[in-house]
């Protein structure tokens, strides 16, 4: 499969996200699920398949999540840093092959442009609570499912709107430590062309 991506071609893109997610808390009785708020932030490369409109954007990206309980339960911090290999399915176009700069896709916006996507994540996770200073690490792998739009702005830099949805599917976390469970992610990527001529 690996012989089947186009040379490197350089689009590299920056990734920002307002993320919700679901934490599990241990409270005396057991675990809770507690709602906490946030932001990710990421770098990404671009790679494609050819003669067919299945585009990947690893990305390195660290997120920051937070929460301010009442009554029982402490405010709670969760630190995330990832790998994030996202598939986009360009599912109006998929027989087809782009062979375009990004403002191209301007011409026909929903049909080049509209994406879903099948995502796997490798996460590695520090959660902390306000009223101590021990600190739980944990390895997630988690998989989801998005959506979005490649809006070209020029030849070299496309922004693309997108919404993601990741659920955690395994945690090396001990029962007793904060996790996130899911999480729901809105934002934007700018994908950057400077090898276009």
């Amino acid at each position: 499969m690996l012989t089947c991506l186009t040379a490197l071609q350089a689009q590299y893109g920056l990734s920002a996200q307002y993320v919700s997610a679901k934490v599990e808390s241990s409270v005396v009785a057991g675990t809770q699920t507690v709602n906490a708020q946030g932001f990710s932030a990421g770098l990404n490369y671009w790679l494609r398949l050819r003669n067919v409109r299945i585009e990947f954007f690893p990305e390195l990206a660290y997120g920051l999540l937070e929460t301010k309980q009442i009554e029982s339960l402490p405010d709670l911090s969760v630190q995330n840093w990832s790998f994030t290999i996202p598939a986009s399915f360009y599912l109006l176009e998929l027989k087809g092959d782009c062979q375009c700069p990004t403002f191209s896709k301007q011409n026909d916006l929903l049909k080049k442009g509209l994406f879903v996507q099948l995502i796997g994540a490798y996460q590695n996770e520090r959660s902390k609570t306000a009223t101590t200073q021990h600190t739980d690490w944990q390895q997630n792998l988690a998989a989801g499912i998005g959506t979005g739009l490649d809006i070209g702005l020029s030849d070299f830099i496309t922004l693309t709107p997108l919404v993601q949805y990741l659920h955690t599917v395994y945690s090396s976390k001990a029962p007793e430590s904060p996790g996130t469970e899911s999480a729901i992610r809105a934002g934007i990527r700018l994908t950057f062309r400077p090898d276009y001529r």
